[in-house]
């Protein structure tokens, strides 16, 4: 295994099961959260209204964004990792 970077594949790899499992929870979040929003009790006279729609989806779109982004640092670090090798090999 000459010419591997350990850390960049070590790395990588966790971050990319961190962006895989941020993108499940996101999804769940996504359509879970809308329907809870959906079908919770209408707010009590003087209160004010939930967050809506928009404030249900939200946590779910951001958590897919963060999944994105760690999904790129993960694609760096291990295409790094496997042009060194390449190099190595070469």
């Amino acid at each position: 295994m000459e010419g591997h970077d350990p850390f960049s594949r070590n790395v990588g790899s966790k971050l990319l099961f961190l962006a895989l499992m941020l993108l499940v929870f996101g999804v769940i979040a996504l359509v879970l959260m809308p329907l809870g929003s959906m079908f919770a009790p209408p707010p009590a006279a003087g209160a004010e209204p939930g967050p809506g729609l928009f404030g249900a989806i939200m946590p779910g779109l951001i958590l897919i964004v963060v999944a994105a982004v760690v999904a790129g640092l993960a694609g760096l670090l291990l295409g790094y990792d496997k042009a060194r090798h390449e190099q190595s090999v070469e």
